[in-house]
């Protein structure tokens, strides 16, 4: 009976100490969700007092707009071939790292930068680095011959989704680069050893004692990485704000722009809607994928 009633208490003051979590989440994601769903079914604009039902009507304007299926193929490139990116760079870096050599705390600094700059003032930097006039890139491509004339690099259609997905890669990478770091770090050096007595080339021990080691670790640093890359929304607005003519949109940058320069909140809703969905598709499908292997 002790047992029971000590096992009936704890259980209350779990649930007593969980309670404020569970409604702090539910104000702060749970409703959000649930109110923009309910906008992306209205007639809902900032040039009308009018607000009525309209069902699925934004989704199939959504569906059947060419602006949609360009910032959604931009979400793709940009999510999955950044993320990709940054995986490989952060994990070169973290390789190089993990050895012993001279100034290697300062390398560790230097290469942690760009992530611990503000963005704003990152993207700033790059602007005018990107400048066809004053920028210094364009001035590099000069001088060696690369290129006869100035590039616009963020304002060209072809250029400026390259130029604004290199900005956040080497943003990025830092994260991949202290997360496989310490990975890297946990793996025990008495495995090396033993393979090297064994015989064993260093690209075997890559290949068979450090990526099973880590390979939880890289699973998850390229799920987040994707996830954040999809959502992300301070690079591209910094740089282009989605131009030019929607070059550069992403979903999200695309539903902002709609939401709050536009004043069509509900397509704006409707679009913020499909982009969670499409992340509930990858994180189920990134599940299923860990479950498999596992």
């Amino acid at each position: 009976m002790k047992r029971t009633s000590l096992a009936a208490q704890r259980r209350k003051w779990g649930i007593i100490f969980l309670l404020p979590t569970v409604v702090f989440l539910s104000l702060m994601i749970i409703y959000p969700i649930v109110h923009s769903v309910l906008i992306s079914m209205q007639y809902n604009r900032a040039t009308s007092p009018n607000v009525y039902f309209v069902g699925l009507k934004n989704f199939y304007r959504i569906f059947t707009s060419p602006s949609f299926w360009q910032s959604f193929r931009n979400s793709i490139i940009y999510a999955f071939g950044g993320a990709f990116a940054k995986f490989l760079i952060g994990f070169a870096f973290a390789l190089l790292l993990n050895r012993e050599f001279r100034w290697r705390g300062i390398a560790r600094g230097l290469l942690l930068f760009p992530w611990v700059l503000p963005v704003v003032a990152w993207c700033a930097t790059w602007r005018w680095m990107y400048s066809p006039q004053l920028g210094i890139i364009n001035q590099i491509l000069l001088k060696v011959g690369l290129t006869g004339n100035s590039l616009n690099f963020l304002g060209s259609r072809e250029l400026a989704l390259p130029s604004v997905m290199m900005v956040g890669i080497i943003e990025g990478y830092p994260f991949f680069m202290v997360t496989l770091l310490a990975a890297l770090q946990s793996v025990p050096g008495v495995l090396y050893e033993a393979a090297s007595i064994d015989g064993a080339s260093g690209w075997q021990q890559f290949v068979h004692i450090t990526i099973p080691a880590i390979k939880g670790v890289i699973k998850i640093s390229l799920i987040l990485g994707i996830i954040w890359s999809w959502n992300s929304f301070a690079v591209i607005w910094s740089l282009t704000r989605g131009g030019p003519s929607g070059a550069t949109h992403l979903l999200v940058t695309s539903a902002y722009e709609y939401a709050f320069i536009r004043g069509r909140y509900d397509y704006g809703a409707a679009l913020s809607v499909m982009t969670v969905l499409f992340l509930l598709i990858l994180l189920f499908i990134f599940r299923r994928w860990q479950k498999e292997e596992s």
